[in-house]
């Protein structure tokens, strides 16, 4: 309770600042340029590794960013990893978790021919709706309730939108603090269950962005692909992620 109250009195100094951060929150909502879903097939394999990855959420699983979603994140993650097999991507544009349990054959089937490790990618459009910080953890773990049982559960942590190009002061920094907040609950929630909190950041420069300044490019899921493959290689090898 202190926490949330402590959390809540950051957003203290912004007050003054509200009209211009709703004006600000609808004008980048009607320009920012709507990039299309990539194409290709959501899924791959390679003969080394030993378990398979489910990567489940938003747009940058949906591969947001790139023309083809085998230069999209879940894509990158299989190729620097030393121990996964193959993997399925279930992502959404604008979906939130909540969404996604709404839509529960979307939810992939898991084989158990090798061991699975479920990985959740989402927060920006939890951060956008304001999700409630307790619908985001059930959101979560109701989630997780629903697949079989994996071999490991993780999930990056929520990108810190306050460093997003498309997003002007002080809208940035409103958001990049929702953000921060629904990540200190999502790294609760994983010691809670006995997940993985992936704290690697997304690398957000501009020459890592796409051209709506919101996603990754080919360049920038590469290299957050090749930092989370190490941190959950190093997690089947008996490492914690944090």
């Amino acid at each position: 309770m202190f926490k949330a109250r402590l959390s809540a009195l950051l957003y203290l100094p912004l007050v003054p600042l509200l009209p211009l951060i709703i004006a600000q929150g609808k004008r980048v909502k009607r320009d920012t340029v709507r990039l299309p879903e990539p194409s290709g097939i959501a899924a791959g394999a390679s003969d080394k590794g030993e378990f398979t990855l489910i990567h489940i959420g938003e747009s940058t699983v949906a591969g947001i960013g790139v023309d083809d979603i085998q230069q999209g994140l879940t894509a990158a993650i299989q190729r620097h990893s030393r121990n996964c097999s193959g993997w399925h991507s279930v992502g959404r544009n604008g979906y939130t978790v909540g969404d996604i349990l709404s839509s529960v054959d979307l939810l992939p089937r898991i084989s158990d021919e090798k061991p699975v490790c479920v990985l959740l990618t989402f927060g920006v459009n939890d951060t956008t709706r304001f999700t409630t910080l307790s619908d985001w953890q059930q959101h979560l773990q109701q989630l997780v309730s629903k697949l079989p049982k994996p071999a490991l559960v993780a999930c990056t942590r929520v990108p810190a939108m306050q460093q997003f190009p498309a997003l002007p002061k002080p809208l940035n920094f409103f958001l990049g603090l929702r953000a921060w907040q629904l990540n200190q609950v999502l790294a609760a929630t994983c010691r809670q269950n006995g997940w993985h909190h992936i704290s690697t950041p997304m690398k957000i420069t501009s020459d890592k962005m796409a051209r709506d300044g919101y996603h990754p490019n080919a360049a920038g899921y590469d290299l957050w692909g090749q930092d989370i493959a190490a941190t959950i290689d190093h997690i089947f090898s008996g490492g914690k992620a944090e």
